[in-house]
């Protein structure tokens, strides 16, 4: 007697009406972006082992986009709803980051290399805090560097995060 035999007739499919259900199923297609999008869900869904309360990303996943010339982020994570990000930027040796304003608060840890900003080098292990309102002068990546940043999702990001 398989599990099945228990289960009223009624609560159970029938394979015809499963086929009949799916044949009336239209598929619709998928966007590139789309697809990278529900790929990078299904495969950290797989690599992690841990529970849906925790999320795990290795160092090889998820992919580098460019944003600007010299700069490529990664996406960790991207809340919508509060309209913040974590991601991995990686600039190339020269790359500068315009001037731009804060609206929400915005933390950065250098991780590799450095960064030039307003006269200072900041270097592995340095820690920045942009609070809301602060006008942000140009930064620049002599040698290139690693950087950790939380903060907000702007318009550029979220479509280079493909949200």
């Amino acid at each position: 007697m398989s599990k099945w035999d228990s289960i009223e007739n009624d609560a159970v499919l029938s394979a015809t009406l499963i086929a009949q259900l799916g044949a009336g199923l239209e598929l619709q297609p998928l966007s590139a972006s789309q697809r990278a999008a529900l790929k990078q869900r299904v495969l950290q869904s797989i690599a992690s082992p841990l529970q849906s309360d925790s999320e795990v990303i290795r160092a090889g996943s998820g992919d580098w986009v460019f944003l600007i010339a010299g700069v490529s982020v990664k996406a960790l994570r991207v809340d919508t709803q509060q309209r913040t990000h974590t991601s991995l930027w990686r600039l190339e040796p020269g790359a500068v980051l315009p001037e731009h304003d804060h609206y929400k608060e915005e933390e950065c840890l250098v991780v590799a290399g450095s960064v030039d900003w307003s006269g200072a080098t900041y270097v592995e292990g340095d820690y920045l805090l942009a609070r809301p309102g602060f006008h942000h002068s140009e930064m620049r990546s002599t040698n290139g560097a690693t950087l950790l940043l939380r903060g907000e999702l702007t318009p550029r990001l979220e479509q280079a995060f493909v949200v």
